[in-house]
């Protein structure tokens, strides 16, 4: 975990794991927790559990992502409105994959702490373009812009159905009965014309989008981690793709 936060140059001082802290360690952390939701980080490269993006969006891109099961419905969720105790719904895009590879990931949000903007970002791949370096089951995000940004860009394969209603898409294997998906694993409306995507496969090429939230069921293998706080630093939609 490397600490951006100074332009000043003092000598860094090391902890366990080797994690290094700059003399504006004390700014920096209170960014970093203003991401919100639970960001375990585990010295193995693994995150589990859950990132929740707390007011605005958060940016992400990856080179290339290989989804199996995958299911998109247009569901309401509450977003907080930066007041404790206080949110306001807003549409988004659910996207679920019962499994997923990933070729690079980057995972960004400005947040503002005593009038300056901090860039939080986490990065992970081995700069390889033909590697699926990364992994993770039963993911979803909540996007509210979704993108490839090269050719062929996001390919549905296998059985694919469009229009669906959003509450009966299913990604989710029952574990008690691998023949079988657990009922409604978007948790879209039940009632209303909340239409939906699913296929067997999607591949996603050279991907950026804007998320509220992303939610991992299963660990999520990140190699060579790396999480910066930056001062007035760039976004991962500001950035190269990282593969």
């Amino acid at each position: 975990m490397t600490e951006k936060a100074s332009n000043e140059q003092s000598p860094p001082t090391r902890a366990a794991h080797g994690t290094r802290w700059g003399r504006a360690a004390f700014v920096a952390l209170p960014a970093l927790a203003l991401m919100g939701g639970t960001l375990g980080m585990l010295k193995s490269n693994v995150i589990a559990s859950q990132i929740t993006v707390q007011k605005g969006t958060a940016e992400f891109s990856t080179g290339r992502v290989h989804g199996d099961v995958v299911a998109m419905g247009i569901v309401t969720v509450p977003v907080s409105t930066g007041v404790a105790g206080q949110s306001t719904p807003k549409p988004v895009l659910r996207t679920g994959f019962a499994g997923a590879n990933l070729n690079g990931f980057c995972f960004s949000q400005i947040q503002q702490l005593a009038g300056v903007n901090w860039t939080i970002k986490v990065t992970s791949g081995d700069d390889n373009p033909n590697t699926f370096e990364s992994t993770g089951k039963n993911i979803v995000f909540d996007v509210t812009e979704i993108r490839g940004t090269s050719d062929p860009g996001i390919n549905l394969d296998g059985l694919v159905e469009i229009g669906p209603r959003a509450s009966s898409l299913r990604t989710i294997p029952d574990p008690n009965d691998p023949t079988k998906f657990l009922d409604n694993p978007l948790e879209a409306p039940t009632t209303g014309n909340y239409l939906g995507i699913q296929a067997s496969i999607g591949e996603l090429y050279q991907l950026r989008g804007k998320v509220y939230d992303m939610q991992i069921g299963g660990p999520l293998n990140l190699p060579n981690l790396d999480i910066t706080v930056t001062r007035n630093g760039q976004t991962c939609n500001q950035l190269p793709i990282k593969n």
